[in-house]
């Protein structure tokens, strides 16, 4: 009984061949199917980036027209001052 038990534990002493292309398989698999979820919030954090940016954006140009009650000054730091000098008194702020 002895001699049958060392022997059993001298064939199993590493993985089959057919062991490891299961396991090779089935890491294959899970590669596959979490490539795609990956991409997918890679996408929708740069949609949020997107939108954040947007939305400064549109909040500075808020506050400059608030500031100056003019968009045509917005963007050009010259053509703000310009036209600052002929607000008289109102406070000016040139978005760049």
């Amino acid at each position: 009984m002895l001699g049958v038990s060392r022997t059993w534990i001298k064939c199993r002493e590493g993985f089959s061949l057919i062991e490891l292309l299961v396991v090779i398989a089935f890491v294959a698999i899970l590669v596959v199917i979490s490539i795609p979820v990956c991409l997918g919030q890679r996408e929708k954090a740069e949609d949020s980036a997107s939108k954040s940016a947007v939305r400064q954006a549109m909040m500075a140009v808020e506050s400059a027209y608030a500031d100056t009650g003019d968009l045509t000054a917005i963007g050009d730091p010259d053509l703000a001052e310009h036209r600052c000098n002929h607000l008289r008194g109102r406070k000016c702020v040139a978005i760049g």
